[in-house]
């Protein structure tokens, strides 16, 4: 059913459909999936406090990435109902006042770190490179936390080619496992060594499920959010990423009012993670495709 109505989508003719049609289209399509899942077998308890009326809770985490370079984009971001996490690039112009105003509004914070990539993007201030000594990448990851003093955890920023290295990942998670932090792996390459690292060295983690916004289209956003959601037809818990688009929060906006009411929990990343404890995302591996790369475009 999820398969039919992405390619009935793929395949409108006209793009975008008509403002005033959206909130309808995006509620018959919500309606849809939720259907599906709803008529599975409850899932196998997380945690305890999970289970309502024995049937244990569905739960979305949603993490919005690259906050920081636009105020009024993150302003909005920030206004998205539910228990969201918002991940803030350090030393970005408005990073701190939105770090404040997340935890202002009862939010998570996270630091998303810069890592070096394969395709040599620049990482500004505060990235993370192979080419540093362990004291000048723990210095430079202590920084970058200062300046995001409300962050809970960390997830890498591009990060392709320095999730690969198991040396500067265990430097990583020695950092955080000494902050009682946790870790969220983006999974910006498939052949990344995070969360095995993370799990390693005992500090709680997550691996992203799902990229929501590479192509910035409506119908592109609801399908990367029909996979999202279909996740959680064989799982517990699925993990999407998205970013301050204008088009990501506006269907953000329109859809995530209605989940609660289905069974479907908004979680932030700390809720589904035990301290001192390893927690992977259950069941199969993330998406690599190319749909699942992270828009670095604005």
């Amino acid at each position: 059913m999820i398969a039919k109505r992405v390619k009935t989508v793929a395949k409108n003719p006209t793009g975008n459909p008509e403002p005033a049609s959206r909130p309808r289209q995006c509620r018959r399509l919500l309606a849809i999936l939720l259907f599906s899942l709803l008529s599975i077998p409850a899932f196998t308890e997380i945690q305890a406090g999970d289970c309502r009326n024995g049937e244990a809770a569905k739960r979305l985490v949603l993490i919005i990435d690259d906050m920081g370079n636009q105020l009024l984009r993150g302003q909005r971001a920030l206004q998205l109902p539910g228990r969201i996490t918002y991940a803030i690039i350090p030393y970005t112009p408005f990073g701190r006042q939105l770090a404040e105003q997340a935890a202002h509004v009862g939010k998570e914070v996270m630091l998303h770190a810069p890592m070096s990539n394969l395709q040599d993007l620049p990482l500004g201030r505060g990235g993370l490179t192979a080419e540093h000594s362990k004291h000048e990448f723990r210095t430079t990851l202590a920084a970058a936390l200062e300046h995001v003093p409300q962050a809970r955890g960390i997830n890498n920023h591009m990060g392709s080619e320095l999730t690969q290295r198991r040396q500067q990942m265990a430097w990583l998670m020695q950092e955080l496992r000494s902050r009682a932090m946790y870790f969220v792996d983006s999974r910006t390459s498939e052949r990344t060594v995070a969360a095995t690292v993370a799990a390693e060295f005992n500090v709680p983690h997550l691996s992203r499920h799902v990229f929501l916004d590479n192509e910035r289209s409506r119908e592109a956003i609801e399908e990367r959010f029909a996979v999202l959601l279909g996740k959680l037809k064989q799982e517990p818990l699925a993990v999407g990423i998205g970013h301050p688009y204008p088009e990501t929060i506006a269907y953000l906006e329109e859809t995530l009012p209605g989940l609660k009411e289905h069974g479907i929990e908004l979680a932030f990343v700390s809720d589904v993670l035990q301290p001192r404890a390893t927690f992977q995302t259950p069941g199969g591996k993330p998406s690599y495709s190319l749909t699942s790369t992270p828009c670095l475009a604005m």
